[in-house]
């Protein structure tokens, strides 16, 4: 429960706090004094995202802080998780920055936001005027009655498997779209397929085709040039290069007796002339493998022609590239030729990933239905308690398609008088009737959870006189059980209250601000008779608010 809040530099709130003694405290104010500001507060208490126009003075840090007693609500592995220490009384801290930074502290660990609400939704409840009007949405009625039945780890398990349903479903579109597209499209990418695969593409050399080519189309000239050169090396019997070489070196060899710079230059020249005979023995061989072939050179010229009509109809440059994009055509035709077979197997996936699902929805329904059951009989209770003993309720829980919430279609059906036939809440419900059954549902809830703290914005909405009284008594009894906060507008929730806090609007040279001062048993009369008779109660009045205060001492 929460023993203390502080709220500093918020709004309108210079500085706040409040320790409250009793577990019944209900807020009273004019509209416009700041009520709603201590609901913001606690809002970010509890995890809400920060504003930096929150601040009230730009230069100086907001501080909300509340202090909780939790040992009686079994908290301890939750703080573990999150290597927090735990405390019985923990402090839970928001500070905004005039940079606009927010920061969050348990127990003054740093936390992130995700942290804070996972541990503050244990704590509080925050029911404001908004989540009345949210009864007539089915989703928020399936809420309702999942947090009765204890569905959540149910839920969690559900909605995880049925996200892989609908990532299965939209993968099976996906290629069933593709299949049809591709098939469109088979005939050409397998035409183009067969062509890159009869080049052989792996087995060429494009520099060396090419260089095939040139000398079988030029094999004559060559030919020709390695037979004139083989003649002036060492064939012509009167002046071949060889025979004059040998001839100057028979001058050399008659020099060797005159000094050893003649000994090197026949050694060199015996050098020379063995090159030569070489270069002549390698031309001679070069020679005699060149033939010229008229289809030999066709040949090479329609693989190169192949090639190079394939690089310039794909806009390639180079034998690489059209091997990859041969290797791309392959996958795509497999592809379309195993459509069926992974068609089939997601298929399978899809039913296997159903009927998990199925199972855990049909236990969260069976669990649904249990709960409808108990839950109407203990509404029309209390409903009957706070002023509509002729009402009708009934929850209609319908099967229906699978789909994130479940199998189950809800219906909230309502009836303020006998005889009438039931409709859907929101058709026939009035303001006041709203509120009512909205308590009924929060009474139930919190009897069903170990919530230690609910907050009640004008839950009271549309409502009166002697249903005012009635309500109030059903809070009073509902305090005995949780801590309550309740702002209200009405007198009779007001008396019923065991701390009551007044919320005024105060007016400055330089602004205004915004205070909250708890009343004593005096000035709690005087107040109750101003929200009975106005500004300034009659001994008569303020003697009506004595009376009703004494209704639930």
């Amino acid at each position: 429960m929460l023993k203390t809040l502080t709220i500093q530099n918020f709004v309108l709130i210079d500085k706040l706090e409040l320790s409250p003694e009793g577990n019944f405290v209900v807020i009273t104010g004019e509209t416009g004094s700041g009520k709603s500001i201590i609901l913001g507060g606690l809002n970010l208490l509890l995890g809400e995202r920060a504003d930096i126009k929150s601040l009230g003075n730009m230069e100086s840090k907001c501080i909300i802080e509340g202090i909780f007693d939790i040992k009686d609500y079994n908290l301890v592995d939750l703080f573990k998780e999150n290597d927090i220490d735990y405390l019985d009384e923990t402090i839970i801290r928001r500070e905004i920055l005039p940079s606009g930074k927010s920061r969050a502290f348990v127990n003054d660990t740093p936390v992130k936001l995700d942290v804070l609400r996972g541990l503050t939704q244990n704590l509080i409840d925050i029911h404001s005027q908004h989540d009345t009007f949210l009864i007539s949405q089915s989703q928020f009625q399936l809420k309702l009655i999942d947090s009765i039945a204890n569905n959540e780890k149910l839920l969690i398990e559900y909605q995880k498997e049925y996200s892989t349903l609908k990532e299965l479903k939209s993968r099976y579109l996906d290629l069933i779209n593709q299949k049809d597209k591709d098939q469109s499209e088979f005939a050409y990418k397998e035409s183009l397929l067969r062509e890159l695969e009869e080049a052989s593409l792996d087995n060429v050399d494009l520099p060396t085709l090419e260089s095939s080519l040139k000398q079988v189309e030029n094999a004559e000239h060559i030919i020709n040039s390695l037979k004139e050169s083989s003649f002036l090396l060492s064939e012509n019997e009167e002046y071949s290069i060889e025979q004059l070489l040998n001839t100057i070196l028979s001058h050399l060899s008659s020099l060797e007796g005159f000094g050893d710079a003649f000994v090197k230059l026949r050694e060199q020249l015996e050098s020379v002339i063995f090159e030569i005979q070489d270069i002549s023995k390698s031309i001679e061989d070069e020679g005699n493998k060149v033939v010229s072939n008229p289809e030999e050179a066709q040949y090479f010229k329609e693989q190169l022609d192949k090639i190079y009509d394939l690089q310039r109809k794909h806009k390639v440059d180079d034998i690489d590239s059209l091997i990859k994009l041969r290797e791309e055509l392959r996958k795509e035709v497999d592809n379309v030729l195993f459509y069926d077979e992974h068609i089939k197997e997601l298929a399978d996936k899809i039913e296997s990933s159903k009927n998990k699902a199925l199972k855990v929805a049909i236990e969260i329904s069976s669990k649904r239905k249990l709960t409808v059951k108990q839950f109407s009989p203990k509404a029309l209770e209390i409903l009957s308690q706070i002023g509509l003993p002729n009402c009708q309720f009934e929850i209609a829980l319908e099967e229906a398609e699978m789909s994130n919430s479940g199998i189950d279609n809800i219906k909230f059906l309502f009836s303020a008088n006998k005889g009438h036939s039931l409709k859907p809440i929101q058709q026939v419900a009035s303001g006041g009737e709203f509120s009512r059954l909205m308590l009924a549902i929060k009474y139930i809830l919190a009897s069903s959870t170990q919530m230690p703290t609910l907050i009640f914005d004008e839950i009271d909405t549309g409502v009166s006189g002697e249903i005012a009284l009635k309500m109030a008594k059903i809070l009073k009894k509902f305090s005995k059980q949780h801590q309550l906060f309740v702002i209200s507008h009405l007198p009779q929730i007001a008396a019923a209250s065991d701390d009551h806090y007044l919320v005024l609007k105060k007016t400055l040279s330089h602004k205004s601000i915004s205070e909250i001062q708890k009343l004593d048993s005096t000035q709690k009369t005087l107040q109750l008779g101003k929200m009975i008779g106005g500004e300034n109660p009659s001994n008569n009045v303020l003697k009506s608010a004595k009376e009703l205060t004494s209704l639930f001492n």
